[in-house]
């Protein structure tokens, strides 16, 4: 278990001077991996389905983007951070595809709570 220290703004009295109160942040870095899928509000899923349907009502596939972002420090604040060349293009044919691929990378990161995760095996061509 690790321990971090961090000094965080309580409130701000004047434009020039933060008032910092030092707060105890626990990790425990030694754990498994937590996964956290929340369902979608019944508007935005509703929304999602409007811009999935687009594309396939002009004739087009159905593309979309699967983007990995970090949790960073970034300018004073806590922000996510795109993380760059792991993007993953998908091209459905439908929007029910798409849907139900969508669904099924929940699934499978609901599957990885609490699992730890191994490199690839190296194997030698020797």
């Amino acid at each position: 278990m690790s321990a971090c220290i961090v000094q965080t703004p309580q409130f701000r009295s004047s434009p020039k001077r933060l008032n910092y109160k030092p707060v105890l942040v626990l990790q425990d870095l030694n754990t498994a991996s937590v996964i956290q899928v929340l369902p979608p509000p019944q508007l935005a899923k509703a929304q999602n389905l409007g811009l999935l349907t687009v594309p396939h009502s002009l004739g087009e596939r159905v593309k979309t983007r699967l983007d990995f972002e970090v949790k960073v420090t970034w300018n004073g604040s806590r922000t996510y951070k795109r993380l760059r060349g792991v993007s993953i293009l998908i091209s459905s044919p439908n929007p029910e595809q798409a849907e139900l691929f969508i669904q099924a990378i929940h699934d499978f990161a609901a599957s990885l709570n609490g699992k730890w995760l191994a490199s690839k095996p190296v194997v030698d061509t020797k």
